[in-house]
């Protein structure tokens, strides 16, 4: 369902540096959940429980695991949306009759 929409909206004119702020944040939310996890492994390990984790623990761990799979799609569509972006770029323009360059920047 996701990679559909991510589909939709990269054939849509979607702001990449808008879609960048978006990736850094979900790596955000990653990175706490990680620190999370790792400290309550911490704590485990100070409270000498050898037990595993908890039914809470589990179910974070399945949505932090969705989470990241979601990072992972996203990052790939942005990777795709700056490539696209970078070849409309690149399409030779015609200046003159006859006469291209290949970029606006020559």
């Amino acid at each position: 369902r996701i990679r559909i929409e991510i589909n939709r909206c990269t054939e849509t004119k979607l702001n990449p540096k808008g879609f960048d702020f978006l990736v850094d944040e979900l790596v955000l939310a990653c990175q706490f959940c990680h620190r999370y996890f790792d400290f309550l492994a911490e704590k485990r390990e100070k409270l000498s429980r050898t037990e595993s984790e908890s039914e809470v623990e589990l179910t974070l761990i399945k949505a932090a695991q969705r989470l990241e799979g979601v990072y992972v799609q996203l990052e790939d569509a942005y990777c795709l949306l700056s490539v696209k972006k970078a070849l409309t770029i690149a399409e030779p323009i015609e200046v003159s009759n006859g006469i291209f360059i290949s970029s606006a920047v020559e």
